[in-house]
């Protein structure tokens, strides 16, 4: 018997580790900080922020520039879910 394939996708970790940097500096951190900070474009930073959405490419630059952001490993920036997967 052959299993099913699950197709797999990445989500973004970033609305958590935003929020958590943003209580331990005790500042607020906005998208445009992000984008002038990391160097990605606004579309970019955006889709990362969005936690509904789903990658099913990781760019390694992008995911670069979150993580000296951070200050972060691949795995606090991404987790690997399943495409469809619509939880949280």
């Amino acid at each position: 018997m052959v299993g099913r394939t699950v197709e797999m996708a990445y989500r973004s970790k970033v609305p958590t580790l935003l929020g958590q940097k943003q209580v331990r500096e005790n500042r607020y951190i906005g998208q445009a900080e992000l984008v002038n900070e990391t160097g990605l474009t606004r579309a970019t930073v955006a889709a990362w922020l969005d936690p509904d959405s789903r990658f099913k490419n990781l760019n390694a630059s992008v995911a670069q520039a979150f993580k000296e952001f951070f200050g972060a490993g691949i795995d606090d920036i991404v987790e690997i879910v399943p495409a469809n997967d619509s939880q949280q």
